[in-house]
């Protein structure tokens, strides 16, 4: 009797235990990929100007003179990755 209680224990406590509790069911993954394949993509466009100086102490310093972001607007999408 001890060793099955040990036994639990250890089954309780173990990683594999833990990683198969955050496994999702067939449903879930298909309803998953199906939203991804149905959402919008977003792509952000992120600009950044920039030079170099040399600084007092002769050490190269970047120095950013502007900076810009836009996000890109898709005017239609097909999602062809799953047959």
């Amino acid at each position: 009797a001890g060793v099955y209680v040990l036994y639990l224990l250890e089954s309780y406590a173990s990683g594999t235990r833990r990683y198969l509790a955050n496994a999702a069911s067939l449903w879930d993954v298909k309803t998953y990929l199906r939203h991804l394949c149905e959402t919008k993509p977003g792509v952000t466009w992120n600009v950044r100007c920039f030079h170099y100086e040399k600084g007092r102490s002769g050490v190269m310093r970047k120095v950013i003179t502007s900076r810009s972001s836009r996000d890109y607007e898709f005017e239609s999408w097909k999602d062809d990755t799953i047959a």
